[in-house]
């Protein structure tokens, strides 16, 4: 599939090609494969794979950078050429900050399967037609996605950054539609195929679109929630994406900002960055060549600190954490390995202790109403349920919530343990007192 090695020397024989004062050659390449089925029929597969370089070259503070795919012999030239050419018109970065020298990476569990690599469209499609089965069987209709892909990301600098990391990931998810069109949906996702479920994803999905069914409506007003883990992930990614990077907290766009050791959620909320937990496949290092670092942002809902790359900390006078994104980009730093951690509870326990409440499968059209305070509207979806006397007793009409996520977080009651949700978050399920529902979808 591809060569470590090879791809080094190709991105080495760049570096000796350029001229520049500093020089950066960034690397991916990677294939994907998707089965896609709906109304109870598998109906496409497709397939992409693609590797593209991307140079970036300082002649003193003035940066070029051109991105190719073809990795001939005249083509990098070409694409150097080009690079080279931009800083001739170009001003002085005014973020310039030199490449980093080599560094040490702390050794990471490998996550690359050959299984999930080389995965055919037959062995996807048995898999799907399973889940079809099931689905006529129980009278609902199946659609959705079984994906698996492979990739790897190399980077070296003239200034002697070497680093690669290659990865794969295998992903189930499905939506059951029942007779009366509620909605239910699971999904799991794993480096390892043989370690993927889709057996259980398929028969959560189910139970919810039947469970759905005979559903009645609520009115808008405050109750206690139970969001199960996919739902969390919803308002944990806003969290880190509004406020826990340093170009948002440097700027005072953060709710982060000036409240470092300060309470900023409940107690019992810890939040930190971690890429050498084992269920995330991403590289040990970022797209500077910078070391990731373990990176605890809230304490005991106490805020903690921010992630930063080499602008950031240069503006703060503080070390990068290994936190930068591929360049140009406008958000700055970002935390993309977030573990929420959790508690000793389980959903069914969570349930049982609640009177009267609502059990959210996951959120969608989330979007941002006001950054600082991290309030967000969106739509419960694939599966939300009346919870009285301990018990789930029937299906809800969706409803629009309009919630801060740090409220939300201050007002924590139980948690499970964390689990994976998708590839950048791991988080628990959550019992929230107190959540604002301001309208029935629709309405």
């Amino acid at each position: 599939m591809y060569n470590p090695d090879q791809i080094l020397e190709t991105l080495e024989r760049i570096l000796r090609l350029s001229s520049a004062d500093e020089t950066e050659i960034l690397y991916h390449e990677g294939e994907g494969a998707l089965t896609r089925f709906a109304e109870n029929r598998i109906h496409q597969n497709v397939s992409n794979r693609a590797k593209q370089v991307t140079i970036r070259v300082y002649r003193g503070k003035r940066v070029g950078a051109v991105t190719t795919g073809k990795l001939d012999e005249s083509s990098i030239q070409k694409a150097l050429q080009q690079a080279l050419a931009q800083t001739t018109v170009q001003q002085d970065d005014p973020d310039y900050v030199p490449l980093p020298a080599a560094q040490t990476y702390a050794p990471k569990p490998p996550q690359f399967d050959d299984h999930t690599a080389v995965c055919e469209p037959e062995e996807r499609a048995q898999v799907v037609i399973q889940a079809l089965e099931r689905a006529k069987a129980e009278n609902v209709v199946a659609s959705g996605i079984f994906s698996t892909q492979w990739g790897v990301t190399a980077l070296v600098n003239s200034k002697g950054v070497r680093a690669f990391h290659s990865r794969t990931d295998a992903e189930f998810a499905t939506t059951m539609t029942s007779v009366q069109d509620t909605t239910g949906w699971a999904r799991d996702h794993n480096s390892y195929l043989a370690h993927l479920d889709p057996v259980t994803v398929t028969e959560r999905a189910i139970q919810k679109a039947k469970d759905g069914m005979n559903g009645t409506v609520l009115e808008p007003g405050t109750y206690t929630v139970i969001l199960e883990p996919e739902a969390v992930a919803n308002l944990g990614s806003f969290l880190s994406w509004l406020g826990l990077g340093a170009q948002a907290f440097l700027e005072g766009r953060s709710f982060m900002s000036g409240n470092l050791g300060q309470p900023v959620m409940g107690e019992n909320i810890t939040i930190e960055d971690n890429v050498f937990h084992d269920a995330f496949a991403s590289p040990p290092f970022d797209y500077e060549g910078m070391p990731k670092k373990q990176v605890t942002l809230i304490e005991n809902g106490v805020a903690k600190g921010v992630v930063y790359d080499l602008i950031t900390a240069k503006r703060a006078r503080t070390q990068s954490t290994g936190h930068a994104m591929p360049k140009p980009n406008t958000f700055g730093p970002f935390p993309s390995n977030i573990v929420i951690h959790g508690g000793e509870q389980t959903l069914d326990e969570m349930i049982a202790s609640t009177e009267r409440g609502i059990l959210v499968t996951h959120f969608h059209y989330n979007r941002v109403v006001h950054p600082m305070k991290v309030i967000l509207t969106g739509l419960t979806r694939d599966g939300a349920f009346l919870i009285e006397n301990g018990k789930v007793t029937c299906g809800i009409k969706n409803m629009r919530y309009n919630q801060s996520v740090l409220e939300a977080f201050r007002n924590v009651e139980m948690m499970s343990a964390s689990v994976p949700c998708g590839t950048s978050i791991i988080c628990p399920a959550m019992k929230i007192h107190n959540f604002n529902f301001s309208a029935v979808a629709g309405s």
